[in-house]
């Protein structure tokens, strides 16, 4: 809530594009890139909704939200757009309806905050919900300890990377209850990245010369998971990779095969639906 005084105590609150809020704490949820209407609204001491205000909007990021437990230096913000442009900052005058705007989602999954202040003469304080949740609803992780697979690549920046849907999680955990099924002398499988805790873009090299880049391929929705296939303590044997493809093929899932030869060989498997 944002609530302004014109030498009284006026308020200002954000909602979304309906006139409602999420809870107490989150205006609205907003998936990666995408878009939502939002209004701002001033208040008098009585509640009652005051046109003709002047009022300044900003938008930040908080720091290490989304599941990236690392720099923000360079982490965007988000973009603002208004009645009088577009940016990390708008202004604009409220009218009967408040003051409508959207905004704009980068790829990064976290909370982005919002400040407001008036213009015209009027100091304000904010009230309410602030904060714009972007990200992938109801993502879960898989479980850490199970007898049919073992989880790996999780670090400091990005400690839970294992996050699924629920119809991609059931269908990795059974292609792995198979695998082990069909070679129960071997290493159970090793799972690698899914996705982060709310989805979205996963800076794989994130470092302090260039953070946010590169990002992961794919990875964003809780639907693909790496395999190891290296060859790395545990990996899937030589011998094992091609009856391993026609257990994923008998699951009607796609995937592929990735840098084979190399350190980072791996089965890129995508669980549901198109590239995400």
């Amino acid at each position: 809530m944002l609530y302004c005084i014109e030498k009284k105590n006026y308020k200002i609150k954000f909602f979304d594009q309906t006139g409602a809020t999420e809870s107490a704490s989150v205006i609205t949820s907003i998936e990666p890139n995408k878009t939502k209407g939002l209004i701002a609204k001033v208040f008098d001491s009585s509640g009652a909704v005051k046109s003709g205000i002047g009022i300044q909007i900003k938008v930040k990021v908080k720091e290490k939200s989304g599941g990236h437990e690392h720099h923000d230096r360079d982490r965007p913000n988000g973009n603002l757009t208004g009645p009088e442009g577009s940016g990390e900052k708008i202004s604009g005058t409220t009218n009967t309806d408040g003051l409508q705007f959207s905004f704009t989602s980068p790829a990064i999954s976290g909370d982005y905050l919002l400040e407001a202040t008036c213009t015209t003469g009027t100091t304000c304080t904010t009230q309410g919900p602030k904060t714009l949740w972007a990200g992938i609803k109801d993502l879960d992780s898989l479980f850490s300890q199970s007898s049919d697979y073992v989880l790996i690549g999780s670090t400091s920046i990005h400690p839970d990377n294992h996050y699924m849907t629920l119809d991609a999680r059931k269908k990795v955990m059974l292609l792995a209850q198979m695998y082990r099924n069909e070679f129960p002398g071997d290493p159970v499988l090793r799972l690698n990245d899914a996705s982060l805790e709310r989805g979205g873009l996963f800076d794989i090299k994130a470092d302090q010369d260039a953070p946010w880049v590169p990002p992961h391929n794919e990875h964003r929705r809780g639907t693909v998971i790496d395999v190891r296939a290296n060859k790395a303590p545990g990996t899937i044997p030589g011998k094992n990779k091609k009856r391993f493809k026609e257990l994923v093929r008998f699951l009607g899932v796609k995937f592929r095969h990735e840098s084979r030869g190399t350190t980072n060989e791996h089965f890129h498997i995508r669980l549901m639906g198109a590239a995400e």
